[in-house]
């Protein structure tokens, strides 16, 4: 693991650069969480780092889904879909877009 690399500069090299965008985090109006994210994705999730464990040969990571969202083409921004009271999926298109689930079968 080399932690100066950096997957913003790796993907930007090959010209997939990433954008900042923001959510809101809570009731006040100025709880803003900047997230840079590569834009045009199927899907996002952010989690949160509960604990690592030793898992013998390797280690494990045990994360809380914090948020979900995808991405809105009208704003050029991800929009929350977890958590939402209004959200309404974007019907999958498989026609352009490789789901992980598709590699299971």
């Amino acid at each position: 693991h080399d932690k100066a690399f950096s997957k913003r500069n790796a993907c930007g090299a090959i010209n997939y650069p990433w954008i900042s965008t923001h959510h809101k985090t809570g009731n006040a109006d100025n709880e803003f969480l900047a997230v840079d994210v590569l834009p045009r994705c199927a899907s996002y999730i952010k989690l949160n780092l509960l604990q690592i464990m030793n898992a013998g040969d390797h280690e494990v990571a045990l994360c809380a889904v914090a948020m979900t969202g995808e991405w809105d083409e009208n704003f050029g921004q991800v929009r929350l879909t977890i958590p939402s009271d209004d959200y309404t999926p974007i019907p999958k298109d498989q026609t352009n877009t490789l789901y992980t689930a598709s590699l299971r079968q």
